[in-house]
């Protein structure tokens, strides 16, 4: 498991899963020291992430991505990372009822 500095999820909750899922093998502590460090690693994984901002943790990753999940349409080719991430929000029924409504309400 993954202790963040800004959360320690608990176990049940999509984030921690989520965290499972993309950032467990990732996460190198050597890695995640500056801007540049997250600058580089960015330019070199550009199909990792939705945005480079993405990159400094998991926390601003699953919000990025979720941002990403609201603001476009399903992917269905699951080719690159950041894909499979937008993807994974349409396996809750919640979110995807969540998705609607917020669409429905900024138009």
């Amino acid at each position: 498991m993954i202790a963040t500095l800004e959360t320690c999820p608990k176990k049940e909750s999509i984030y921690f899963d989520y965290i499972q899922k993309f950032w467990v093998s990732i996460y190198d502590k050597d890695i995640w020291t500056s801007d540049d460090a997250y600058n580089d690693y960015y330019d070199t994984h550009l199909d990792d992430f939705v945005t480079p901002y993405a990159v400094t943790s998991p926390a601003e990753d699953i919000a990025e991505t979720f941002s990403e999940f609201i603001f476009t349409e399903e992917p269905m080719d699951l080719s690159k990372i950041k894909d499979k991430k937008v993807k994974y929000f349409w396996n809750f029924k919640e979110l995807v009822t969540l998705r609607s409504k917020i669409r429905k309400n900024l138009k």
